[in-house]
């Protein structure tokens, strides 16, 4: 029953380890870091999606979870060893705190731009909505034992991401998160783009449209009187040559 009890101690203190830590960096995030998100473009983002802790097959991510999993066992071990555990799990905790930031993927769209990061060591990309001829939502089930048994839980591991194909025939894979937590942002963005790219072929068509209508519509000039005054004088002049020809 200890050993239970303990399990139970150090798995609760590593869940509210993880639970400040994601709730800090979220809000750093939408503050602090919002110049360096794909927020920081000239639009207003409508949806948006991110890594999540569970993204699988990312070290950065491997590297976030054992800070957090080690802050919340020194945590634990304040109480049932040493009250200087304090110093380790509060170092573990800012030090992956300060990576989930460092190495923060996320992607966002406007009504003009997509916007990605990977990492804020690196500078953000963006495409305009125009330039992109085809978006896919890709969804990757997860492989081995483990997924197994989460999917007969119920639970969908893998992951999940945009891909987008240019109108020049190019094509790009932007970061991915997981299919259980972050695949309904993954759909929402790759939603908002098609429904932004038929607004915009819309309005273009009723652009055309407009433009003719008001072509069709437009007043005809009248001929100019002068032109008109030496184009008879001309024929006038032909016809008295023809006749002092037949004479």
């Amino acid at each position: 029953m200890a050993a239970l009890g303990n399990l139970i101690g150090i798995v609760a203190a590593c869940g509210i380890a993880t639970v400040l830590e994601q709730t800090l960096a979220w809000g750093l995030r939408r503050t602090l870091l919002s110049d360096a998100t794909p927020a920081h473009s000239d639009h207003t983002p409508l949806a948006r999606y991110e890594r999540t802790l569970l993204t699988p097959h990312n070290s950065d991510v491997r590297w976030v979870r054992a800070g957090l999993m080690l802050a919340g066992l020194a945590g634990w071990l304040t109480q049932a060893w040493h009250p200087a555990a304090w110093t380790i799990a509060i170092a573990a905790w800012l030090m992956a705190l300060a990576w989930d930031l460092w190495t923060w993927e996320g992607v966002t769209a406007g009504t003009e731009r997509i916007v990605w990061r990977r990492g804020l060591q690196r500078s953000a990309r963006s495409l305009r909505l125009s330039q992109i001829a085809e978006v896919y939502a890709v969804e990757r089930p997860g492989r081995g034992p483990w997924a197994a048994l989460l999917r007969r839980l119920g639970l969908q591991d893998g992951t999940a991401y945009l891909a987008v194909e240019l109108h020049n025939g190019r094509a790009a894979k932007l970061p991915r998160t997981d299919r259980w937590l972050g695949v309904q942002g993954v759909r929402q963005l790759a939603h908002h783009m098609r429904l932004r790219q038929q607004i915009d072929a819309y309005e273009r068509r009723q652009t055309q449209y407009d433009e003719l209508i008001a072509q069709r519509r437009a007043p005809r000039l009248l001929p100019d009187p002068v032109d008109l005054a030496l184009k008879r004088e001309l024929v006038a002049l032909r016809r008295r040559d023809e006749r002092l020809a037949g004479d």
